[in-house]
Parts: C-alpha cells; sequence; structure tokens
C-alpha cells in the first residue's frame, strides 16, 4: 500500500504508493507537520481505480472503498464524487506508466483505458501494457513479471533519471542462477 518515509529535502514525513493510500494516510498527519517542499514526482506509475462507485460495484474487495472513502456510494456520495482521480487528471503532468492484467478483478481494466485515454488527450507522457490472461498481481506467467519489471526499469530510467545500476545491491544476494538478464 503506502510507506512512511522522510523527504530528503525538509526531512519531514512524506509518503511513497498509491494515490489513494497515501490521500488517507496524510489525513492522520496534522498540517504543520507534512511536507511542503516544491520538489514534486518526475515519474509515477499508475496505480489504483480512477472512478470509485464503479470501482466498489465491481472490484474484488469492495470493503477498501467503504474504509477509504467512509462509507457506502449512498451515505457519502460527496466522498465518492470528491475523490474521484477521472476529475482532477487536468492537473497531472507527470510522465505515468500503467501496467494492468486483462482480467484483473480488483482494477477493472476499463480503468487503466481511461487513464490512458485521459492522458492522451492532456499530452502527459505515458504508456499502458496490458498483460493477456493476467489479473491482479501479474503472476500467472514469468515472462510477464520480467517484462514487467525491465519496462518499469526503462520509464525509471528515462524519465526518473533511476538506472538499473542502483538495483545492484539487491541482486548481490542472488547466486547466478537466480538472476534475471535485465
Amino acid at each position: 500500500m503506502c510507506r512512511k518515509t522522510t523527504c530528503s529535502t525538509c526531512n519531514k514525513p512524506t509518503w511513497a504508493g498509491c494515490g489513494r493510500h497515501i490521500e488517507q494516510a496524510l489525513k492522520d498527519v496534522p498540517v504543520d507537520e507534512r511536507c511542503k517542499c516544491e520538489k514534486k514526482f518526475i515519474a509515477r506509475f499508475g496505480v489504483g481505480g480512477i472512478e470509485n462507485v464503479i470501482d466498489w460495484g465491481t472490484n474484488d474487495m469492495p470493503i477498501s472503498n467503504f474504509y477509504f472513502l467512509d462509507g457506502f456510494p449512498w451515505q457519502v456520495p460527496s466522498r465518492y464524487q470528491g475523490e474521484v482521480t477521472i476529475f482532477q487528471l487536468d492537473k497531472v503532468r507527470i510522465p505515468t506508466h500503467i501496467v494492468t492484467g486483462e482480467n484483473d478483478v480488483r482494477i477493472l481494466v476499463a480503468h487503466s483505458y481511461a487513464l490512458e485515454r485521459a492522458l492522451y488527450s492532456l499530452g502527459v507522457p505515458h504508456k499502458l501494457i496490458v498483460f493477456p490472461n493476467e489479473g491482479h498481481n501479474i503472476d500467472r506467467n514469468p515472462w510477464h513479471e520480467k517484462i514487467k519489471l525491465r519496462e518499469e526499469l526503462k520509464w525509471l530510467h528515462k524519465y526518473g533519471h533511476i538506472y538499473a545500476s542502483t538495483c545492484e545491491e539487491a541482486l548481490i544476494s542472488l547466486d547466478n542462477s537466480q538472476r534475471m538478464n535485465l
């Protein structure tokens, strides 16, 4: 989900993870304790649904919407409408990498298509990869996992100026037979 980190500029709490989970985490932190640095993300991975009511009605974990939005759609319609990502996409300028499985029942592939269409309309650099016969975790075909990782590293290299060599420490613990040729 999301993890708490510390801003390298101001040393205040900040979060890494997907948008809705970060918003929920920020609710519990007083405004004066939040990171206010101008430093913004330079690349991101698209995560999560972009429309809350359909997401609540179709995903395999509807309780997550209930929890993050403080109730059912008919109990707090303003929350479901007010936090809909699709209505805030005009603010997005960050290159966005979107990965989904065509059989995902947690976040329907339609969310990814709508996000891609919106980013295209806004002129935001983006890439959508839909893996056939995969669900939410992209774990049915090992080649898909490898391709996903390779494409994410290429995306971070291009937009985040993060290189595969920064992952070398993680690979040190693996012997040669376990390493994947990135």
